[in-house]
């Protein structure tokens, strides 16, 4: 027997990585921050901390430093010269051979050290947005909707035609049972991030989930707290992020095609859902899910 799911899904293409159809699970409160709310009104989309997840082996993965010492040189005044956007051939014309020499004279566990900071300042300097396949995942409701009574986000990425377009490059999660072994000297910089961002223990393989990756920095805010500021092009995508204060990105207008409501999400969060849409998103849909009689599913109507 065929499920609902598995016939939705059989209607969008899966184009490399990246489905043309894709869901985000949100809570939808009244009062306080509305994430949910604000993306609909402003067309912006909250990006996440790996720091926050709710795996602790969620961007946990510590890579491995082999290599000859030729070969760990090389890698860090690579990632040195990367670092420097403004201009990089100045750059790496009068200042790579005094970078070289100064890397050279460290000693091994010297240079082993300096590798780990770099480790530790990429964990500290990405962004992510997760999304996943399925508007019909009983245990996404509960642990991303506020137990069914949030809602799901339905995104067309062929109608998003932002800049830059955060559908360009979306990582499918792989799921494993082996701990991934990754060599920073070695790794290539875009696999470095697919396997440390985009890798999980295969219990959360329920989640079916596609990432997004931003290369960002942290910087203080006027409260004293630590923004998120896009100042490098999306991992893996041709277009660049502008350099601005941002916690968030945009998307067109257009992208979100309809918003599922949970079985369990009072009357007042569903009433108050239908007037921010029918005043910011009137082309959006808004449908309900409802538990199936005799069965384990939802339906969605």
């Amino acid at each position: 027997l065929v499920s609902k799911a598995e016939i939705l899904l059989t209607k969008y293409i899966i184009r490399g990585d990246c489905a043309m159809i894709l869901y985000k699970y949100m809570s939808w409160p009244l009062d306080g921050e509305n994430h949910a709310r604000e993306l609909i009104e402003s067309d912006e989309i909250y990006l996440s901390r790996p720091t926050e997840f709710n795996d602790p082996y969620d961007i946990g993965i510590i890579p491995v430093i082999e290599g000859k010492r030729s070969e760990v040189v090389n890698k860090l005044v690579e990632e040195i010269l990367n670092g420097h956007k403004k201009d990089p051939e100045t750059f790496k014309d009068f200042l790579e051979p005094l970078i070289r020499r100064k890397i050279e004279s460290y000693s091994s566990n010297e240079l082993d050290d300096i590798c780990n900071d770099f480790i530790e300042n990429r964990q500290k300097t990405t962004a992510v947005l997760c999304f996943t396949d399925s508007p019909f995942n009983m245990l996404m409701w509960s642990h991303y909707a506020d137990s069914h009574k949030g809602i799901c986000l339905e995104f067309n990425t062929d109608k998003n035609d932002a800049v830059p377009n955060i559908f360009e490059k979306l990582y499918r999660v792989e799921y494993t049972k082996n701990y991934p072994k990754i060599n920073f000297v070695t790794e290539e910089k875009s696999e470095f991030y697919r396997k440390v961002y985009a890798t999980k223990y295969h219990d959360w393989r329920y989640e079916h989930e596609y990432r997004a990756i931003y290369s960002c920095a942290e910087i203080p805010n006027g409260d004293g707290e630590t923004e998120i500021q896009v100042i490098d092009s999306m991992i893996g995508a041709a277009t660049n992020v502008s350099k601005k204060k941002m916690k968030k990105c945009e998307i067109s207008p257009q992208t979100i095609t309809s918003v599922i409501c949970g079985c369990k999400m009072p009357q007042e969060q569903i009433d108050n859902l239908k007037e921010i849409v029918a005043k910011h998103k009137s082309q959006i849909t808004i449908k309900k899910a409802s538990p199936i009689p005799n069965d384990f599913g939802i339906d969605i109507i």
